[in-house]
């Protein structure tokens, strides 16, 4: 699976036409990367913004948020599930809208010590999703 294109005109016009079509008003994705917001006009067409993400800070523990709100789908379903390793790029799981399928990459090597919320929950822009804690 390929990483979605912030700046790419033709995901952007992809991603607008088909809010419109679902009738909703507006999206928002944050990856490691970048953000972006996609507003629809109640003209047609849409408003982008971008914007890059600052570093990310060094501290021992991880927590990925989730970055579009959607349905949580892990990868791999556990709840009392005792650490694990995972590496670099790892998806871990998936926030999905319909066919739409963002995926939930790991940003460092590491243990995924704990999956915060249950599978198939529908969660908020922002909502912390695991909890990883960085090799040394």
């Amino acid at each position: 699976m390929s990483a979605i294109g912030l700046t790419d005109p033709v995901t952007i016009a992809a991603l607008s036409d088909a809010l419109t079509r679902a009738g909703v008003e507006g999206l928002e994705i944050t990856t490691r990367d970048g953000h972006i917001r996609i507003v629809a006009l109640t003209g047609g067409g849409a408003e982008v913004s971008h914007s890059k993400m600052a570093p990310v800070s060094s501290a021992d523990t991880v927590v990925i948020k989730a970055p579009i709100a959607g349905y949580f789908r892990p990868v791999a379903v556990g709840t009392d599930e005792e650490a694990r390793g995972i590496a670099q790029g790892e998806i871990l799981g998936f926030m999905a809208v319909d066919p739409v399928l963002v995926p939930l990459v790991a940003p460092h090597s590491g243990l995924l010590r704990r999956q915060l919320v249950e599978p198939e929950t529908l969660t908020g822009f922002g909502t912390p999703l695991f909890e990883i804690q960085k090799k040394s």
